[in-house]
């Protein structure tokens, strides 16, 4: 669609950047380099990413003049009229996929023959349309960036959940810089190659901490799921365009009605994702609620002569064979309902390495331990987009965290006792430890949910001490999971702020990336949560069922016998790993041998450590979070990243 005169897409033709490939959007504003300073800078950060499976990448020089504005994009739409009148080119690029088109097009007044235009164009459109009140007015999954000459400004979007990242560099007065991927921002020639010290203290500590707009790379900050930034010359502001706890709740909605709009909605979130693309797609099917549902009804909306590839973490069982709380029966009673046939995935000691010795400041690893295979499995078989169930259990299918303390601030005792009395009947446990962990402490002031003042876990003992004693010279950060509170809204809220959904994203954004592969969570439709958190406590948990809506939605989509299990295991997928990670320790250590100079970490303490867990790992290793028996550290000897 590329116009090689004009240097950007036709307009009126229909041109989605998610049609085959993975976008990737990049820029920099500077006010006091020449563009062709600028341009070299933006090539730089191109040329770091240049092995991924893109179809194309474009450099377009928006200004030449203070400040110079250099963005790259595969897609670039440039609205050049308004009202029949020549205006200075506005630009916007796109790394997005959106959601309700012809809703969006109908409120923009326009023809259905102007509704072919590309996602970055309907940006456009609705920029002219609505100023910066666009950023609520459109829906999707991605980021883009408008470059308005007219104000001297861009104006950056990341989409309500955060399924695709947005990071940026700002030297007030002087220049920004932003990218969709770390690895390219890193190789800006402007941007030290630092660590930011006081991240990395609290994540080598628990890589489960992760900060909602910090990154490890210093001066590199994110923009937060549902937020638009403005930059000028004058400085950088943020506004928050998506919100969970605006959404208002609904009075006393009708169970049938609310079971009626989830299935249509997660339809058509679903239609939306799939696109007019003619290839196959793919899907994770856990035998869980959420990813289980997903598969099915995508499976059922194919048409064309397309297929869905359904892919599992647990492994083939002649690798595993049959076990005690065996997820690949659930698996396969869900792929027998909806006629698809599931692939199990084999990991390799190479995976683990892949993961283990990842630089996790450029290129995150959140949850790819089995994903690694998985998705290269389905690189190989064709498909370039891969639906996950994954989010639901924060939003529509959420467990009802905060409900019974909600009860019975009300008074509502008797409620909160006979839904108690059911829920260890299904789920089991005991009454009285519900009562203590699900009503008493969730009443309790916020001081009672903390540790020892100034209690810490402690550094990875492969730390050199020098490092070791630099990390602990500073001030931790705090960003802690959000403790049990009165009220689902609320819980909701706080879990989605806390940022492990969009870490996920991000690192699955990034892979995915690498091999041409594009990640999409329906169950995360901005139309879908805003369902989700309009609706009260019962919708939730009742009848002693936590997910109630959700599994009474999917009568008809999946067998009872995934429908209604009470829990869910991955005891199989924790065996591959342990015998994966039983075979011979050269495979871990010899990435190693050539790091023993690090300055941060004691490569032979790594494999000291390696040789002791291995002999150790024991049958609830995996329960135990022994998944990745490498050194927590091991990733900074392989990082380019370094204590300013």
């Amino acid at each position: 669609m590329e116009d090689p005169e004009l240097g950007y897409s036709d307009p009126t033709k229909s041109c989605s950047l998610w049609g085959e490939m993975p976008a990737f959007i990049h820029g920099e504003v500077n006010w006091s380099e020449r563009v062709e300073v600028v341009t070299a800078n933006v090539s730089s950060m191109t040329d770091a990413v240049a092995a991924y499976p893109w179809a194309s990448t474009h450099i377009h020089q928006v200004s030449a003049h203070s400040p110079s504005c250099v963005l790259g994009v595969q897609d670039l739409f440039s609205q050049v009229s308004r009202g029949g009148e020549a205006v200075q080119q506005e630009v916007v690029v796109a790394d997005i996929q959106l959601h309700g088109r012809a809703d969006l097009v109908s409120r923009l007044d326009m023809s259905p023959s102007e509704g072919e235009i590309s996602d970055a164009g309907l940006i456009a459109r609705a920029y002219h349309r609505w100023g910066l009140e666009y950023a609520s007015q459109i829906s999707g999954e991605g980021a883009a960036a408008i470059w308005d000459p007219n104000s001297g400004r861009l104006i950056c979007w990341r989409d309500p959940a955060g399924v695709r990242p947005l990071y940026y560099h700002h030297r007030p007065g002087r220049a920004f810089v932003f990218s969709s991927d770390l690895q390219s921002i890193a190789a800006h020639p402007g941007i030290p190659p630092h660590l930011d010290l006081e991240y990395a203290n609290s994540f080598l500590r628990s890589e489960l901490f992760q900060h909602p707009t910090r990154t490890l790379l210093d001066g590199v900050r994110k923009l937060p799921p549902g937020y638009q930034l403005i930059v000028d010359q004058n400085g950088v502001q943020t506004r928050r365009h998506w919100d969970p706890e605006t959404i208002a709740e609904r009075r006393n909605p009708e169970d049938r009605a609310v079971v009626e709009e989830l299935i249509d909605l997660l339809r058509s979130a679903i239609v939306d994702r799939l696109g007019s693309r003619d290839h196959d797609v793919a899907a994770h099917l856990s035998g869980g609620l959420d990813s289980s549902s997903v598969a099915l009804i995508t499976a059922g909306l194919l048409n064309g002569g397309r297929r869905l590839e359904a892919f599992s973490w647990s492994p083939p069982r002649e690798l595993v064979p049959a076990i005690e709380r065996d997820e690949r029966d659930l698996v396969e009673a869900a792929a027998g309902f909806g006629a698809i046939q599931p692939r199990y995935t084999r990991l390799s000691p190479a995976d683990v390495v892949e993961v283990a010795y990842r630089d996790v400041a450029l290129r995150p690893r959140a949850t790819l331990n089995f994903e690694i295979a998985t998705s290269k499995d389905v690189a190989d078989s064709g498909a370039r987009m891969i639906f996950s169930g994954w989010g639901g259990d924060e939003m529509i299918a959420f467990n009802g965290r905060g409900y019974f303390a909600y009860l019975a601030r009300r008074g509502r005792l008797i409620t909160v006792e006979r839904e108690l009395r059911l829920r260890s009947r299904i789920q089991g446990g005991t009454i009285r430890g519900a009562w203590k962990a699900r009503v008493l402490m969730p009443l309790l002031p916020g001081s009672a949910f903390g540790g020892k003042p100034g209690e810490r876990p402690p550094l990875p003992g492969e730390l050199r001490p020098e490092f070791a004693h630099l990390l602990e010279s500073l001030p931790p950060l705090e960003h802690d999971y959000p403790p049990e509170r009165p009220g689902v809204h609320r819980m909701q809220a706080a879990l989605f702020d806390f940022g492990h959904l969009q870490y996920r994203m991000e690192s699955w954004a990034a892979h995915g990336a690498s091999l041409g592969l594009v990640y999409t969570f329906p169950l995360l439709d901005r139309r879908i949560m805003e369902l989700a958190l309009s609706l009260p406590g019962p919708m939730f948990f009742r009848d002693g069922w936590k997910r109630w809506l959700y599994r009474t939605a999917m009568g008809g989509v999946l067998p009872d016998v995934v429908r209604w299990n009470p829990k869910k295991y991955d005891d199989a997928a924790g065996e591959h790993l342990r015998a994966v990670l039983r075979e011979p320790a050269d495979v871990y250590r010899e990435p190693l041998l050539g790091h023993q100079d690090n300055p941060m970490v004691d490569v032979g303490v790594i494999i000291s450590e390696q040789d002791r867990l291995r002999e150790a790992l024991s049958t609830d290793a995996h329960r135990r979070g022994a998944t990745n028996p490498i050194g927590a550290g091991a990733w900074l000897a392989f990082t380019r990243l370094r204590p300013a």
